[in-house]
């Protein structure tokens, strides 16, 4: 009980930082989020759409991020209330799962597309999202963790309902 509630705060104080980091990047225009999530290379020339894209791309990731970190304090929240085997907690493992696995795929095909552009086409793209590609990787590896844990958890509830039945 002690490790799940602290688990809960953990991801209480975790939500809220992301939350503030979120609303100030969407609030800001594009131009200021590429000043402050990129390195940039000093230019007078303007943003290119590709540049405007992959902020944008880079925000629609953090949503999805945001958005499984929600989705697993809820489940956090269930578990506090000491069943385990409720239907809200497999949903909420599995809606977490997703999100984390499509913002980490989308930082992934984010990551390859800048390179692709950057070395095939010779193109100097001047600037790159402040992003780690093994932090990319521990998203999505989190998301397919996630999903594999919500469906142990389905079938823990499968099997305790079909328990219950034979009592």
């Amino acid at each position: 009980m002690k490790k799940i509630f602290l688990f809960k705060c953990l991801l209480d104080v975790f939500f809220i930082l992301v939350v503030v980091t979120l609303a100030g990047v969407v609030i800001m225009s594009p131009e200021r989020s590429l000043e402050l999530y990129t390195k940039l290379v000093y230019t007078t020339e303007p943003y290119s759409v590709l540049e405007i894209v992959m902020v944008v791309v880079y925000i629609v990731a953090f949503m999805l991020f945001t958005l499984g970190v929600w989705q697993i304090r809820c489940a956090a929240r269930y578990m506090l209330k000491q069943n385990l085997f409720k239907e809200e907690i497999y949903r909420h493992l599995q809606k977490g799962g997703k999100s984390f696995l499509f913002s980490g795929s989308v930082l992934l095909l984010q990551f390859v597309v800048y390179w692709f552009v950057r070395f095939v086409f010779h193109s100097l793209v001047f600037f790159q999202l402040k992003s780690d590609f093994k932090f990319m990787l521990i998203i999505t590896i989190f998301g397919v963790f996630l999903m594999i844990q919500s469906e142990f958890m389905k079938k823990a509830m499968e099997l305790k309902n079909e328990n219950d039945l034979t009592i």
